[in-house]
């Protein structure tokens, strides 16, 4: 396989933060999230990616029952 320069340096910056947080997953989180609040608006935040409910055409076929789509007599 050949070495991609890129996922080597991935690889090497994941030990150094996994090896300086003693390999603690609950302490290399707690970092990120106190860098995150510290970082303010240089972050940027992923819009919504929830698609809205919308209504199957009357002719489809679609039943929804409790926000789930089932299909009548298939």
């Amino acid at each position: 396989m050949l070495n991609d320069p890129i996922v080597a340096s991935v690889r090497e910056v994941r030990e150094e933060l996994a090896g300086k947080f003693n390999y603690d997953v609950h302490a290399i989180f707690a970092d990120m999230r106190q860098r995150e609040s510290q970082a303010g608006e240089r972050l940027v935040k992923r819009a919504s990616t929830k698609l809205p409910k919308q209504a199957a055409p009357a002719n489809s076929g679609i039943i929804t029952e409790g926000g789930r789509a089932t299909t009548e007599g298939r």
